[in-house]
């Protein structure tokens, strides 16, 4: 029962840090249609990604439990529905959160890590030009350090961008 309850804490505190985020994310994502360097526009649209693949997988990660197997048990499974179905819902998410919950989280991850240096001048770069650094030295074992490592940088990352932002006008 108590794990239980350390569970939902975690859950209600995180989601409610996710939250605090996307509305710190949006503030700063410029309004209207007008143009928009395509640096900026890539980097805010990563960020949006990698603040969706945490806050569904804070949702995912919060009581995930599993034993060597089960997320490729759960990977099978969740294919399965996608060719039988066609469809994926929160629902089926949530079925097969022991495959979910890695993928959104670890996302999320690969999201701020970036993409790798390009050779032929033909990636710009992204949200990985933003300190802090993602590294994945520092990355945690556990859904829920991983979970928090993620929000941490993903957090620290929005915070350097308003503070430039303010510098700026």
């Amino acid at each position: 029962m108590n794990e239980d309850r350390t569970n939902m804490k975690w859950l209600v505190d995180n989601r409610s840090e996710v939250q605090k985020t996307a509305h710190d994310l949006y503030l700063l994502i410029p309004k209207g249609k007008g143009p928009v360097k395509k640096q900026v526009s890539l980097i805010h649209q990563d960020l949006v990604g990698v603040l969706f693949c945490l806050w569904r997988g804070v949702f995912l990660a919060h009581s995930k439990d599993s034993n060597p197997g089960d997320p490729l048990f759960d990977a099978a499974a969740f294919l399965k529905k996608v060719i039988e179905d066609n469809a994926i819902t929160f629902g089926d998410d949530k079925t097969f959160k022991e495959w979910t919950a890695n993928f959104y989280v670890d996302c999320a991850g690969r999201i701020l890590l970036g993409f790798p240096i390009s050779t032929t001048g033909k990636a710009t770069g992204r949200c990985e030009t933003i300190s802090p650094l993602w590294i994945v030295e520092d990355y945690p074992p556990d859904i829920k350090g991983r979970w928090e490592y993620n929000h941490k940088i993903l957090k620290a990352k929005i915070d350097s961008m308003g503070e430039s932002a303010k510098s700026q006008t």
